[in-house]
């Protein structure tokens, strides 16, 4: 009898407890259950036994409560052979109102909490303005209507007091539906007087560039702060939510007088500049040249800058392109977009060949206006000569069979070709690239198999490159130094010019150097670089690479 009641009080306690995890009951507090307005409250959800985690559902808090965020955890926990596991969410939520507030019910996973109720105290109008002085936003964004693509700023800025604690961190870049948002500048950090009141403010500034036309909305933004409080003889500290509201930008379509067949470009301002290397008045033909054209845009971002569209006459030259390279500068208080186009150019004919202008229309948002910025034609003069064409044979030379010649007689014609084709020094340079990297080639092949890494200082035209940088970074003449740097790179990666100072800047700081070298170069800022500096960052590249390890095991597995 005894040993029945035992197993039907272990049955029920099975029951009890299958009943109990299934039917696990949601609990919800919330704290404080009464607060002061502007004040922070949690909102904690616990579900027993749960074995996952759900997605919340809060959009039933929206009437009365500003959700500021969710901590999700999971706890297992055994005390005395007693097991309790459960999943925790902490809400943080900030009342929109004063009064009595209901927490209404929240769903998780199938189970439901139960209403809570929160009593939410209306601050002394004193208290509630003492506050608002302690510590505040002040936002703007400027121009504001704006063009379609242009840049306008949006300024953030935090004013506290003494005694202000700021607990959660500053937002970050806003989110614009429809726009490109860049920061411009690092958070700066300053301190102003205001009625009497001494502030530390923390600034933030961000470019926009509306995609479209229309209204443009920057979403609001929040802090936690906590403030010292005086309550009639008290004093107590009170976590408050310091938030802006939404601003509207009005965004301008283009405007009816810009020229409908050119690439639409508001900036402020725009300047272009190039260089040649060689930088001579003469070329010889068959001789390698280089031009760099840049575009530089104040108010806009290099993206924006169209192609140039860069033709040269074909009677006198072959142009070959490279990639363009697109870089921002947004580390003072506006962008500086660039768009750098490189060509490597080789003359074909001689004579007086005229190089036309290069021409950029934009639209001048400061004075509402359409501009061209201009690059000058220039005329340059080219030498060497041509192989001739051969002559023409005649008609009787015509009319003898080939088959009369005999195998003695040289074939005339063929000489007459290749005598030509040797003097043709465009010929020679082609062949000779062709003989040198056949040349590469086969010593790479033979450094494979021999189990030996080619270092790029054992090649002959990386010396030769080195050797001038070093001359063009001890005279300091920058725009050398950017030619021959680029020379150097080209050899060093065996790479087009543009792709392998991209490899160049991925490398520790060498993507702020060239930065500085740009902008010293074509007059961007004041930012200022030395060939000592372009010396060190480019001698690195000459490290000889290690033999391979004879043994290529790791030492953990050595034998």
């Amino acid at each position: 009898m005894q040993k029945a009641f035992l197993q039907v009080s272990a049955c029920l306690a099975v029951v009890i407890l299958v009943t109990g995890t299934v039917h696990a009951e949601l609990k919800a507090t919330i704290t404080p259950r009464i607060a002061d307005e502007m004040e922070t409250v949690r909102l904690t959800l616990r579900l027993p036994d749960a074995r996952r985690t759900e997605k919340l559902d809060l959009t039933v808090l929206d009437a009365d409560f500003e959700v500021l965020g969710t901590q999700t955890s999971s706890e297992y926990r055994s005390i005395n052979g007693r097991v309790e596991a459960f999943v925790e969410y902490q809400i943080n939520l900030r009342p929109k109102r004063s009064g009595e507030l209901t927490v209404p019910s929240i769903n998780i996973g199938g189970e439901s909490s139960k209403p809570l109720r929160l009593t939410v105290r209306s601050l002394d109008p004193g208290v509630k303005q003492a506050i608002e002085k302690m510590v505040f936003f002040e936002t703007d964004v400027s121009p504001n209507p704006v063009y379609v693509q242009a840049q306008t700023v949006l300024r953030r800025q935090l004013f506290y007091s003494n005694g202000v604690q700021i607990y959660s961190d500053l937002p970050g870049t806003p989110e614009v539906p429809d726009a490109l948002v860049v920061p411009l500048g690092d958070t700066r950090s300053l301190n102003v007087l205001r009625d009497g009141q001494r502030y530390g403010v923390i600034e933030q500034r961000f470019a926009i560039y509306p995609e479209s036309s229309g209204t443009l909305i920057i979403p609001a933004i929040s802090v936690t702060s906590s403030v010292r409080v005086q309550s009639g003889d008290r004093i107590r500290r009170s976590g408050v939510r310091i938030g802006t509201d939404e601003l509207t930008v009005e965004v301008l379509p283009i405007p009816s007088t810009y020229p409908a067949d050119k690439p639409w470009l508001p900036a402020t301002d725009i300047r272009l500049n190039d260089t040649w290397t060689p930088a001579v008045a003469s070329y010889e033909i068959g001789d390698p040249v280089t031009r760099s054209i840049i575009v530089l845009a104040t108010d806009n971002v290099g993206s924006a800058i169209p192609p140039l569209g860069v033709t040269l006459p074909e009677s006198n030259f072959r142009l070959y392109p490279e990639t363009p390279i697109l870089h921002d500068d947004s580390s003072g208080d506006t962008v500086i977009g660039a768009r750098l186009e490189n060509f490597s150019i080789i003359p074909t004919h001689p004579g007086q060949a005229y190089i036309p202008p290069i021409e950029v229309t934009w639209w001048d948002t400061d004075n509402e206006q359409v501009r061209v910025s201009r690059l000058a034609g220039i005329s340059v003069e080219i030498t060497g000569s041509i192989a001739e064409e051969p002559s023409t044979p005649t008609s009787a030379e015509a009319s003898t069979p080939a088959a009369s010649k005999t195998e003695a007689e040289p074939d005339y014609q063929a000489t007459v070709s290749i005598n030509d084709l040797l003097t043709n020094k465009l010929t020679w340079w082609l062949l000779g690239i062709l003989l040198f990297t056949s040349v590469g080639w086969l010593i790479t092949l033979w450094k494979i198999r021999a189990g030996f890494t080619l270092s790029p200082k054992r090649s002959a035209g990386n010396a030769s490159s080195w050797l001038r940088l070093k001359r063009a970074c001890k005279g300091d003449d920058l725009h050398e130094i950017r030619s021959s740097l680029t020379a150097f790179l080209a050899d060093h990666y065996r790479a087009p010019g543009a792709t392998a100072i991209a490899r160049f800047e991925t490398l520790g700081d060498n993507r702020e150097l060239m930065q500085r070298l740009n902008s010293a170069l074509y007059g961007v800022s004041n930012k200022s670089v030395n060939g000592a500096e372009i010396l060190v960052a480019a001698k690195s590249l000459r490290v000889p690479i290690a033999k391979a390890r004879k043994d290529p095991l790791p030492p953990l597995y050595s034998r």
